[in-house]
This record gives structure tokens, C-alpha cells and sequence, in this order.
């Protein structure tokens, strides 16, 4: 008998929303991609909210939204951590988060508990792995990226990478469009095949309206962002 998750999702596409400090509030920007893409008869899209059942994430030490509730973008936060997570993948090995210097150190200057903050990272990559793995089959995927969900984003895309058919894979949101260097980072890593800029709807669109038809991406779709071999 199919799990709940292969009953009730389509494997064609998800527009994920990976886990964040910040839960109290809904997805309206990849709700919005959603709701696009069906208006304009892409049925085969179905949407999975992941900071439902993650992990208690810790609550950022730094100010990400400012006086007007603007959010800020840093260019690439938590960066001692992706660069562990990214050490992984280019090792071809799962993810195994270790404590090194530069992870406590990172701690220290948060106020985080090295063993905590351990425990939660472990704890959201076993999530990954159970929700992914009750889906057989996924072949196009959507990411929303902020500040605060940049790793947690690194994170599913490695897990879902891992995959022996991974999907394709298109990042989008504030992050990717206000941080080239988390876009390319992305990119070079083999976990974004595209970046997707600014609001994205009708990239998004070009993009899978490809990729379904079987003519692969163009890399002149208006409003992407590809690997700049140059970098």
C-alpha cells in the first residue's frame, strides 16, 4: 500500500519551503508560483510545506528584518556550515555533521550549544531523508530561499541529489536573487541546476514547460541564472 505522502502528492513537481526559525507565517510567495503555474495549465504541480514537521530550528542571533520589516540577505549565512555540508557532497558521501573548530567556533560566537546545534542539524537531515523517501518518484523540484532557510535548502537539495534519479532542481526566492555568491555557490555544487530571479512566475513557467516537454533548459530563459564557468 502507498505511503500518505505518494498518495497525496504528485511526483512531478514540489514547490518546497524548507525548514526556518520563522513558522508563523504562510508560504504566500511559493503559493503564489503555485497558483500560477496552474492558471496557466501546468496541473501536474503539487505543494509541501517542510517547517511543518522539522525539528524545533534554533532562532537566528542575528537581525533579519529591519526597522520597517524589511528582510535583510546576507551573502552566504551560516557559512562554516554549508561549507561542511558542501565538503560532504563533494566527497560523494552523505551528510555527516561533525564538530570541528570552525563549527564551535561558529557556536561560541552565537551562543549555541555545539552539542545542540549538532543534535538539530543530524535530526533535519534523518527528516529529509524519512519525508523524501515516502516519495518515489521526483522529478522537478522548486525551492523558496530566504537567509534564514539557505542551509536547510543546501541540505534537502544534497538529500534529494543523492537520489538514483535526482530531479532538477530550480532555487528562487530573496536569498538566490539578492546574493549572487549563494546563487553561484548553488550552482557549483551541483545542487541548483538554475537559479530563478526576482519574482520568478513566468521563469518558472519557461523553465518546466521545457524540461516536461523533453527539449531540455535553454540557458537563455529571461530571469535565470546558470553556472558561470568562469567563477
Amino acid at each position: 500500500m502507498p505511503s500518505t505522502l505518494e498518495r497525496g502528492f504528485k511526483p512531478n513537481l514540489l514547490c518546497i519551503v524548507p525548514p526556518s526559525a520563522l513558522t508563523n507565517y504562510p508560504p504566500a510567495g511559493a503559493a503564489y508560483l503555485l497558483a500560477y503555474l496552474k492558471a496557466n495549465g501546468c496541473h501536474e504541480f503539487d505543494f509541501i510545506d517542510l517547517r511543518l514537521g522539522a525539528p524545533a530550528a534554533y532562532s537566528p542571533t542575528y537581525n533579519y528584518t529591519g526597522i520597517f520589516g524589511d528582510a535583510w540577505v546576507f551573502d552566504i549565512p551560516d557559512l562554516p556550515l554549508v561549507l561542511q555540508l558542501l565538503d560532504n557532497v563533494w566527497k560523494g558521501s552523505g551528510i555527516e555533521w561533525k564538530r570541528t573548530a570552525a563549527f564551535d567556533r561558529y557556536c561560541v560566537e552565537r551562543g549555541i550549544s555545539p552539542k545542540y546545534l549538532l543534535s538539530y542539524l543530524t535530526a533535519l537531515d534523518n527528516y529529509f531523508d524519512t519525508t523524501f523517501s515516502q516519495i518515489s518518484e521526483i522529478d522537478f523540484v522548486g525551492f523558496t530561499t530566504w537567509t534564514t532557510n539557505f542551509l536547510s535548502t543546501l541540505m534537502a537539495a544534497a538529500n534529494l541529489k543523492r537520489r538514483p534519479n535526482p530531479p532538477f532542481i530550480v532555487a528562487g526566492g530573496p536569498q538566490v536573487t539578492g546574493s549572487p555568491s549563494s546563487a553561484q555557490l548553488g550552482l557549483r555544487s551541483g545542487l541548483f541546476d538554475v537559479v530563478a530571479l526576482s519574482e520568478g512566475e513566468e521563469t518558472l513557467l519557461e523553465l518546466y514547460n521545457n524540461f516536461s516537454r523533453g527539449r531540455g533548459v535553454p540557458q537563455g530563459i529571461p530571469g535565470t541564472m546558470w553556472l558561470d564557468s568562469g567563477s
